[in-house]
């Protein structure tokens, strides 16, 4: 499994200055790797079976990463590839996100996302969240590309198992339904209405 990523990223803290938080490589690096859309579909795909025990190596570490980054306030956006199942989202409803979840504070790559979306009539779901633990990563991402096309965005982690609570579901069009979220504390006791990927990961990781 990790010979299906080799040479598809590098990263080293000699060739990238731009480290204002002052992680060290391992940790830089974890970040870095997990931009790679191959990487981290991959891992956090496998959180929702059995195959997610392959990866608590790494997303310790990438956890460690993202807490050691101070954190951000702010309104993030992202973008999934397909509708919300019925009934998925209510208002009110509260759940932990057992994954790493990759958004941008200006959301205009998300906005050209949607836009072509809607041209090729491919059905997605717009998640606007109201967030208090983002970590921007944008120093140590490897999405060189977008950041040529977007100069301005800025890209944020939350971390694993950032619980949520949901504000409004709306239709957009007849192809993005936007889901509006509230990022509870995590300090905050709140019981979930359901779980985003499933009891795996949750039941391991501890």
């Amino acid at each position: 499994d990790d010979e299906e990523f080799e040479g598809e990223f590098s990263f080293s803290m000699k060739e990238n200055l731009l480290n204002p938080d002052g992680l060290d490589e391992d940790k830089a690096c974890a970040i870095s790797v997990f931009t790679c859309k191959c990487v981290r579909s991959t891992i956090n795909a496998g959180f929702s079976n059995e195959n997610g025990v392959k990866f608590l190596s790494f997303a310790r570490l990438l956890n460690s990463a993202l807490l050691a980054i101070p954190p951000l306030q702010g309104v993030l956006y992202c973008a999934i590839s397909q509708p919300p199942s019925f009934g998925q989202f209510r208002a009110g409803m509260t759940f932990t996100w057992a994954s790493f979840v990759l958004s941008s504070m200006y959301g205009n790559s998300v906005e050209q996302y949607l836009q072509e979306a809607q041209l090729e009539k491919r059905c997605s779901t717009l998640i606007q969240i109201n967030a208090c633990s983002a970590r921007p990563i944008k120093p140590y991402s490897a999405l060189h590309e977008r950041y040529v096309d977007y100069p301005f965005e800025l890209d944020m982690v939350l971390p694993f198992g950032s619980k949520f609570r949901v504000e409004n579901v709306v239709n957009i069009n007849v192809y993005v339904v936007l889901v509006a979220l509230t990022e509870i504390p995590s300090d905050t006791r709140a019981k979930d209405s359901f779980d985003m990927v499933g009891d795996t990961m949750r039941d391991k990781w501890g």
